[in-house]
Formats: structure tokens, C-alpha cells, sequence
């Protein structure tokens, strides 16, 4: 795959680089070299299940007897449970602590009300989107959660859902690949090779979530789609952007005869909740058939605008989203068929390779688009958005005598995704001081200021005395501040502690005594 970014100036900018599918997808070139990670498997997972991770992990068997004893340090890539063993207490404990270390959890054969369990075992606040009343109910071989721990507590983070909705026989080579992804020991950041300062790019800055499904069918042709979100909101324009790029991954089978010589695959997007997006813009735009094409988006609000980054609300000068990806593929024409207005980003690919055929060939097409969502669009209560995405692919032989046979292969999927809202007010305000962990402190110690609305920081005052820039941050969320004493902090009693953002000064009356 070949690969440019371009990363134009501006106030904030996002770059991302089309790596995706190395770290997360089946077809990465480093799948193979991942290593043999230790699989923690509970009784109620299938047999054959238990054979396909078996061939390329260390499957090590759970009990409620045993579970206390594991130590989920090093090499551990995961857990696996049945859906009975979610009423196992030991077994869900393990869970959830491999869970926060940042390890795959993932439950066989799961349903809607399996994976509601687990997410509530595991005290995640996102939705795992396999819900009744869409099309998306029903069982699927396996669902995988993991949220990769952020370094510290102000550095981005990503949620991550995969699903395996089928695992036919003929297809296991290129399953186990797509497991192999999924319970890595250690995940990177999907956003990788970007240029410029990290200051100036929100996929290094901004959690993200992504969603990635997998499929099979009996001929052993795979199918996956995977979905990678950020959002930032505009304070001035009223409005939330979200940046998706997606991945369509094709992997036909080997043997067919005749010849394998045509692909077409229909994807569609649809915000589901709420109404009322459009699209700022969307890439690749229309194609004539050719084996490089770009798929880029550049965009700029040059606005206030505010992010998620692991638990804290973060705010700056500007907002510019801006990503090209070139990709290699079998000869491949592309149409767009979304319309702005109705919010729909949608693409149809048809692959055609007459001479060679495309038996065995595994191809990828990366899609980018951006959402505005007006914040009078969101329900009063609402926390999060979701987008569905349906992708269907036709896969046509080489019947001597026809012109345009009948498709001979169809594979279909498709995914719920959720995206947190970038930021849980829509005004900025003032910093408001509320109180400190100690009423004395000497140079040196470290005091943790709570309070409301710590972000776009420009000081922090103690007495009137400007405390350094090294010497405070913010823990936890963007009410919480911790500050060290500096060594020429002058003693006295009644020093007011005063935090200064951009958005104003805080409340003086909060003091604190320095000895």
C-alpha cells in the first residue's frame, strides 16, 4: 500500500495515514510477527473457537478455581468467555481487570443481551451496539471489546469493538489472521505516520473510536469493514464535526473455476442518531477505472473548538481536519453516490481484473467523509452518536458466452457504530475554584485544586504569584488540578488560589496557607 499525507497549516489539524488495517486489520504485514500471546480461555467457549486461536496464541484453560491466581502481566493478550460464564463471579472479576489494563475481553456465540452484560461487568459507559430491533440482532460468532489505556490521563485514548459476525472453514487461515489482530499484546495507535507537531493534530490528541467487523463465507471469501471516528466541536459555529475514515477489505477465495474476474461492493452510511447532518465533505469522489486512486479530505473551521482527550474536556484555538491517502488496488472503478443533504456518505467499487482473475486477492479501499451536526440536532439527554454502515459485495466467475453473468459469491455486513460527543457542554465558561485537598502546604508538596471548566489554561495564581507551567496539571477530568508548591512561593497565611483560562478568572476565595 502506498501512502501520502499532506498536512496543510493551520490553527489545529488532524493527518492520518493509512495504516489501519496493520494494526487492527487481518491483513497487516506485521500479523504474523506478533508473537504468541496467552489467551486465557473459560469453559463455555466453543471447541472450535478454542482450534482457531489455538493456532497462533497460547491457549491457557480458566476456572473459577483458577482465575484468582492469574497474573495478566506480559504476555497476556486476553480472555475469551461463554455466555454462561458470565454468572461465574471469578471469572468476570479477571475480566474486568484485564479489561482496564487494556487487553481484549471478548464472549463467544454473543447476543444483544450477552454483550449488554459484559459491557455492564466491565463498566464500559460506551454502547456495544448489537441491539434488538435493527438489523444487527441475532448471534455473532465473537465480540471483542478493548479500550487502550491512555499513557497518562490527558492523552487520547481508543475504544475498540470488533466483531466476527461468521467463520466458515475454508476462510480459517485469514480468521486467525483477523484474531491474531484482535487480541494483540500490545496495540498501537491506529494513527500513525502522521507529520507536523502533536500539538497540531487531533488524531494523536483526541480519543477515537473504532469498530471493525469481519465475515466469511462458505467458498472461504472474506469481508470487512472498520471504522475509525474523532469529533471535536465548534464553540463559535454551533456545531460538531466528526471525521470517519473506513476501511473495505476484500480477500476472495483461492480456488474457483472458472476464474474469479469481477468484484462489486455497495457500501452505505447513515447517521441513525440524530437528524438533521450533512456532509462537509466525502472522498474518493467518482473514478474511472485505475489501480492508485487518493482519498483525501481538508477542512477548516478557524474556530474555539473542543475535544475528549482520555477523561479530560480540552479546548483550543482552531479546528483543521486534514488527511490524503493514496492506495494501490486491482483495476477498480469508483463511484460516489452520497449527496450532501441527505447525510449519507456512499460508495459503490466495482474490480475487474479479466485476465489474471482475482482468485486469492486481498485488496483495501479506504473512504473519508466529515459530519456537521448542528447542536440543536441532539436530544436533551444525548451522550453519544450512532452510525450504521451496510456494505454488501457481489463477486462474479468468468462464464464463457455472458457478457454480465450473475454474481456467484455475496457476502454482507453490518456494523452499528457509537462516537462520544466531543464535549459535554456547548457554552465555555469561566473557571470556577471550588476547593483544595489541604488548607496548608509547604514549597515542594503537591496540592490537587477541584473546581469546574480547567481548560484553556493561561496561569495559575497563588497569592497573586504566578506558579510555573511545569508545576500544575490536569488529573483525572477538567475539574481536577494539581499543583506543586514552587520553591519561592512566599509564606503567609489566606493565599488565594486563582485559575485563568481564556474564557476569564475564577473565584478568589479559596485559600490556602503556605509554611
Amino acid at each position: 500500500m502506498n501512502v501520502r499525507a499532506r498536512n496543510p497549516q493551520g490553527y489545529f489539524s488532524l493527518s492520518l495515514a493509512a495504516v489501519l488495517l496493520v494494526s487492527v486489520g487481518p491483513f497487516g504485514p506485521d500479523a504474523a510477527a506478533a508473537g504468541f500471546a496467552t489467551i486465557y480461555v473459560a469453559p463455555h467457549v466453543p471447541r472450535r473457537l478454542n482450534k482457531l486461536l489455538g493456532e497462533r496464541f497460547n491457549l491457557t484453560p480458566l476456572s473459577a478455581e483458577s482465575a484468582p491466581t492469574v497474573s495478566l502481566q506480559g504476555g497476556a493478550g486476553g480472555i475469551v468467555l461463554g455466555s454462561k460464564d458470565l454468572d461465574v463471579p471469578e471469572l468476570t472479576k479477571l475480566a474486568r481487570e484485564a479489561y482496564g489494563l487494556g487487553l481484549s475481553v471478548a464472549i463467544a456465540d454473543a447476543d444483544a443481551e450477552d454483550t449488554e452484560r459484559l459491557r455492564a461487568i466491565l463498566s464500559r459507559s460506551l454502547p456495544i451496539p448489537l441491539g434488538k430491533n435493527s438489523r444487527l440482532s441475532g448471534k455473532v460468532s465473537l465480540l471483542a471489546v478493548r479500550e487502550e489505556a491512555a499513557p497518562t490521563c490527558c492523552r487520547a485514548s481508543t475504544v475498540r469493538t470488533h466483531i466476527m459476525k461468521r467463520a466458515d472453514r475454508k476462510a480459517d487461515s485469514r480468521t486467525v489472521d483477523w484474531l491474531e489482530a484482535v487480541f494483540r499484546t500490545r496495540q498501537t495507535t491506529t494513527a500513525a505516520g502522521s507529520q507536523g507537531d502533536v500539538q497540531n493534530d487531533l488524531t494523536k490528541l483526541a480519543n477515537s473510536t473504532l469498530t471493525d467487523q469481519w465475515v466469511t463465507n462458505k467458498e472461504g471469501s472474506a469481508l470487512q469493514v472498520l471504522n475509525e471516528a474523532w469529533a471535536a466541536r465548534s464553540f463559535v459555529s454551533n456545531v460538531d464535526y466528526y471525521y470517519v475514515q473506513q476501511w473495505v477489505t476484500i480477500a476472495n477465495s483461492k480456488g474457483s473455476s472458472p476464474k474469479l474476474i469481477k468484484d462489486v461492493t455497495y457500501t452505505v452510511n447513515q447517521l441513525v442518531a440524530p437528524f438533521g447532518s450533512i456532509i462537509i465533505q466525502a472522498a474518493p469522489g467518482t473514478t474511472q477505472n485505475a489501480t492508485t486512486y487518493t482519498s483525501g479530505v481538508s477542512f477548516s473551521t478557524g474556530a474555539t473548538a473542543g475535544y475528549n482527550a482520555g477523561n479530560i474536556l480540552t479546548a483550543t484555538a482552531g479546528l483543521t481536519i486534514s488527511n490524503s491517502t493514496s492506495t494501490t488496488v486491482a483495476p477498480t472503478q469508483i463511484k460516489y453516490q452520497g449527496r450532501p443533504e441527505t447525510g449519507m456518505p456512499v460508495w459503490k467499487t466495482i474490480t475487474k481484473e479479466e485476465k489474471k482473475g482475482l482468485n486469492a486477492k486481498s485488496y483495501s479501499y479506504t473512504q473519508n467523509w466529515i459530519w456537521a451536526v448542528p447542536f440543536d440536532s441532539y436530544e436533551a439527554d444525548q451522550t453519544s452518536i450512532n452510525y450504521l454502515t451496510i456494505t454488501t459485495e457481489q463477486i462474479y466467475r468468468d462464464w464463457s458466452g455472458f457478457k454480465e453473468p450473475d454474481p456467484v459469491q455475496f457476502l454482507s455486513l453490518a456494523i452499528m457504530s457509537v462516537v462520544p460527543l466531543p464535549f459535554n457542554q456547548t457554552q465555555l465558561a469561566p473557571p470556577s475554584v471550588t476547593g483544595v485537598s489541604t488548607l496548608s502546604a509547604s514549597p515542594g508538596d503537591v496540592i490537587t485544586v477541584t473546581g469546574a471548566n480547567f481548560y484553556l489554561l493561561n496561569s495559575v495564581l497563588i497569592g497573586g504569584n504566578p506558579v510555573p507551567v511545569s508545576n500544575y496539571s490536569v488529573v483525572k477530568s477538567d475539574t481536577s488540578l494539581q499543583i506543586i508548591i514552587p520553591a519561592n512561593q512566599p509564606s503567609g497565611p489566606g493565599q488565594s488560589i486563582v485559575i485563568n483560562t481564556d474564557e476569564g478568572l475564577s473565584n478568589s476565595d479559596i485559600t490556602l496557607t503556605i509554611n
